[in-house]
């Protein structure tokens, strides 16, 4: 048995520059569905969520961590973070 971890980050297609935003500060990552984010007729077209993730790279793991750790979520969502 192992576990697996993994950060994933949902926004509606028109906010893919958040997401990208995102990717960039991890310094990786992907964006699904793939699209060319910079032509914004592609951008537009999109009509559904977009979702940044990031799976087993330890330390973009460990660096969401400390983001987590150091700047913790005052929403519900804070619970999906908790060990």
């Amino acid at each position: 048995m192992y576990i697996t971890l993994r950060l994933s980050v949902s926004q509606k297609g028109h906010d893919v520059f958040i997401l990208d935003c995102i990717r960039t500060f991890l310094k990786g990552g992907h964006i699904s569905p793939s699209i060319n984010i910079h032509n914004i007729n592609d951008v537009k077209k999109v009509d559904r969520v977009m979702r940044y993730y990031s799976l087993g790279n330890n330390n973009r793991i460990q660096n969401i961590i400390d983001i987590m750790e150091n700047s913790p979520l005052f929403t519900t969502k804070m619970d999906n973070f908790a060990l």
